[in-house]
């Protein structure tokens, strides 16, 4: 901060704007609840210094980047504590437009304490977390006792830095802030007629700082036109001249009122719910074309969860109904819809993401369950540029498999490959007496099925031209590891696991499956003779489609079907041979978006199934009677030769009744499993042992010895293994 942006916040914040009434932005406690129900808006007297706090924060962001990531926090609280880089978060959504550029701003977070019942913040026995060896975690309270774990973290201290000063003083502010905020919220109350909380909770305060070049145009957005989500936000700044916070009011922007000694507030989206006809502040944050930075600190107050805010409506119940419109919104921007959906009177919580190693934090010191919440905030990101770049997909390709849980990514294999590989199925299945174009010798596929045809599955596990086709295809790996990268191990809840952010998305194992081959309906005229003719008898049907079915059990979602080697498979995926573009082809087919339903679906389910959920380890199929509703859903999905298919786990998903083409429908299946996560290692162990072996992989539901070679592998199997690739070798740990 420099020395003019301090002695500015001393003696004016921020000049108020010659356009506005004077009197609309008073000081004076009996106004300012009226201008904030009236305007959205007000300046309000504080008495507290906001110069300390906002130094401090100042010669933080001025540190280098990695002294900032230190004070990261971890993955499931990024959205609400700790250091965020700037372009990581796009709040857009919340205005309701999406598909707007990411927000220029650094932030940092900590969680605060709002004593609405007057009393010193409860001892959890919890220390803060510590952000770098030998960094002191402690922390207390101005009157000495100690303050709740919320999470917090911190940054170390660094040559010209002092870490312990930083939190010192913006702990200090932090306490000061809420104090205000809650005198504020009282004063609102008595005025406009609702009721004040009576017991405390959780805040959050963010530091903003804005880095101008000078080269940004004036009135270009640095942070996208949006509501706050919560009751009320208090805002203060260093006056900084390269960037302003521009408020909305009869269809005009104008710049925010700022006044020396002043916090303005802000009145955000759930106060129309507690003062009918009250408005929100529509705000933004513009470059003004000078350059230099800003600094500003922005107090989001929000009400304990079980507080009424509207009839039969808890603050828990509104805020997740709210963000889940923002959501929406997002969404419907991704399909290219003008509209989203109203809110739900009633939001069902989805489950609390985990981490095996980082501190755990008292939920209920989280209102409205702020974690959740907050984190689906910064999911709304379009494209996370502080994320690793990614690798083969585009960041539309990416945010379209978010929305509908599975993707078609063409062009997987080239021509080239694609054809080798058609080849060296033709030669796999002559070993075995059956010629694709040959309706006379699809029988022989009875002994490669130990599925008795469904779906056309064959059990080949080790065909070399197999094994080479799906590990050592760079793109299809890398896919794979961009969308595990963006839903699994971003901490959002919707992509919530048990298995914690120990572990890197882009260090996968490979996980061997088999092959698929749909034969054409005209190949099942039922088996003929030496003489060529049908033989007598009731026909069999060599194949059958592979009805609506899941590979997970929503009872144990994540825990592998409870098998001897279970597995994690989170992301399901296969290379397509030849294409499938009608939907009597034999193809894929899903329920598009049944992911983000998952949850609440088969709560419902256990409820009013007529037998229990039909888990035959993790395999669920759909049933025509209690499930009519999701196979409704069930759609063909056109997949050209030479992609890659992905779906998620918790996508019900199948293969057309039948296959008219005149030539059978081929995919390989073949996958990854997440590594470092313990059932995915120990499973990759034993797959590996198989696979010198020869034996039929665990996976699947294949009876007989493990350590005997099967009858289906390939005569030169063991040259095969040693002959394999660089890539191919690593994935499967030789």
């Amino acid at each position: 901060m420099t020395a003019s942006q301090e002695q500015q916040l001393v003696v004016d914040l921020h000049e108020i704007d010659v356009t506005v009434d004077v009197e609309e932005h008073a000081i004076a406690p009996k106004h300012y609840p009226d201008l904030l129900r009236s305007r959205g808006f007000a300046s309000v007297a504080a008495d507290l210094s906001h110069a300390a706090a906002l130094r401090a924060a100042g010669e933080f962001f001025e540190q280098r980047a990695e002294i900032k990531a230190l004070a990261a926090a971890a993955r499931h609280l990024a959205a609400t504590r700790g250091y965020v880089g700037a372009f990581t978060e796009n709040y857009s959504a919340l205005g309701g437009v999406a598909g707007r550029p990411n927000d220029d701003v650094e932030k940092f977070r900590l969680g605060v304490w709002l004593p609405f019942d007057g009393s010193p913040a409860p001892d959890l026995g919890n220390a803060w977390p510590s952000s770098a060896p030998g960094f002191d975690g402690a922390a207390f309270r101005d009157d000495g006792s100690p303050a709740p774990d919320l999470g917090n973290a911190w940054p170390s201290s660094a040559p010209g830095f002092d870490g312990a000063a930083f939190r010192d003083a913006l702990e200090r502010y932090g306490a000061d802030l809420a104090r205000e905020a809650v005198r504020i919220v009282r004063e609102c109350a008595s005025r406009l007629g609702f009721d004040a909380p009576t017991r405390g909770c959780a805040a959050t305060l963010t530091l903003n700082y804005y880095v101008c070049g000078g080269s940004a145009p004036a009135g270009e957005p640095l942070v996208a036109e949006h509501t706050d989500v919560g009751v009320l936000t208090l805002v203060a700044s260093d006056g900084g001249g390269c960037a302003a916070l521009e408020l909305l009011g009869d269809g005009e922007w104008s710049r925010a009122p700022f006044r020396g000694g002043a916090v303005l507030v802000h009145a955000a989206d759930c106060l129309p719910e507690l003062v009918p006809g009250a408005r929100t502040a529509r705000h933004r944050v513009v470059a003004t074309g000078e350059p230099g930075t800003r600094l500003s600190a922005a107090l989001f107050v929000d009400f304990p969860d079980d507080h009424v805010v509207g009839p039969g409506m808890t603050y828990k119940t509104w805020r997740l109904s709210r963000v889940r419109r923002a959501m929406a919104t997002a969404k419907a921007g991704a399909r290219g819809k003008a509209s989203a959906p109203r809110p739900r009177a009633k939001a069902a919580a989805r489950p609390r993401p985990n981490s095996s190693t980082s501190p755990r934090v008292e939920s209920s010191f989280f209102c409205a369950d702020e974690a959740r919440v907050a984190l689906r905030l910064a999911a709304l990101a379009a494209e996370r540029t502080s994320a690793p770049p990614l690798r083969a997909l585009t960041a539309e390709q990416v945010e379209r498999f978010k929305v509908d849980g599975f993707l078609v990514v063409p062009n997987v294999l080239d021509a080239s490959g694609l054809a080798a590989a058609r080849r060296g199925l033709e030669a796999s299945l002559a070993r075995y007496g059956v010629d694709a174009s040959d309706p006379a010798t699809f029988h022989g596929l009875r002994r490669l099925s130990s599925t008795n045809g469904a779906g056309g599955v064959l059990d080949l596990f080790y065909e070399r031209w197999k094994l080479e086709l799906s590990l050592e295809t760079v793109k299809f790996a890398d896919a794979y590891r961009d969308l595990l990268a963006a839903t699994y191990a971003t901490g959002d809840p919707l992509w919530s696991h048990p298995y914690g952010d120990d572990w890197d998305p882009s260090e996968l194992w490979a996980h061997v499956d088999r092959i698929g081959c749909r034969i054409p309906e005209a190949g099942e005229a039922g088996e003929t003779g030496a003489d060529g003719k049908q033989k007598a008898g009731k026909k069999k049907r060599i194949q059958r489609s592979l009805t609506p079915h899941l590979d997970c059990c929503p009872d144990a979602l994540h825990a592998g079907g409870g098998k001897a080697f279970p597995r994690w498979r989170p992301i399901q995926c296969l290379l397509a041979l030849d294409a499938a573009e009608r939907a009597d082809e034999g193809g894929f087919e899903c329920a598009p978006g049944f992911h983000a339903a998952f949850a609440d679906y088969y709560a419902d389910r256990r409820a009013r199934a007529s037998k229990g959920l039909p888990c035959v380890g993790d395999y669920v199929a759909l049933s025509p009677g209690d499930d009519a509703a999701a196979m409704r859903r069930v759609a063909h999905v056109p997949v050209p030769a030479g992609a890659a298919l992905f779906w998620d786990q918790r996508v019900p998903h199948g293969n057309a009744r039948g296959n008219r083409k005149a030539e059978p429908r081929a995919v390989v299946y073949g996958g990854f499993l997440p590594r470092g996560v313990p059932i995915n290692d120990a499973y990759a162990a034993e797959q590996r042992r198989r696979l010198r072996v020869g034996a039929p992989q665990p996976d699947f539901w294949i009876h007989g010895p493990s350590s005997e070679r099967g009858d289906l592998v390939p005569p030169d199997h063991d040259e095969n293994v040693r002959g394999l690739g660089p890539r191919a070798r690593g994935l499967l740990g030789l």
